[in-house]
């Protein structure tokens, strides 16, 4: 029998909101757009998120739709690209011994890593756009 082993996939985020990104969230996103440059209607930006994923491929359906999930829980209606570079993370690996003790610290893991830096913007209201 032979058993094929699935690839080790890990991945971070951080979200760095700007300054008036609590005045500008929306609570009403149902779709998101991912964008591989800025979009050309004017928008309002929220905020940066700083993905770092051993995979990061944008024609991947899985990672796009997480993406898309993370996009829209931060109240976005899309993001674009603004810098796709290599690097290395350390990711910590943790156990747990029984399921009632807290998660044990067991070691580290260095790995490959593409770091992707998305914009994400709700676009203006067109009477904002055209004053």
């Amino acid at each position: 029998m032979l058993l094929g082993l699935a690839p080790l996939t890990c991945y971070s985020v951080e979200f760095h909101p700007d300054p008036d990104y609590p005045n500008r969230r929306r609570g009403d996103v149902e779709t998101v757009e991912l964008r591989r440059t800025a979009p050309s209607r004017p928008y309002e930006r929220l905020g940066e998120l700083v993905v770092r994923d051993s995979a990061a491929d944008l024609n991947d359906e899985n990672f796009r739709g997480f993406l898309e999930r993370e996009i829209r829980e931060r109240g976005a209606e899309g993001g674009w690209i603004e810098r796709r570079r290599p690097g290395q993370t350390t990711f910590e690996t943790r156990t747990q011994t029984s399921p009632y003790s807290q998660y044990s610290p067991t070691g580290q893991l260095e790995m490959a890593t593409t770091i992707l830096t998305v914009v994400l913007y709700n676009y203006l209201p067109e009477e904002e756009e055209n004053p």
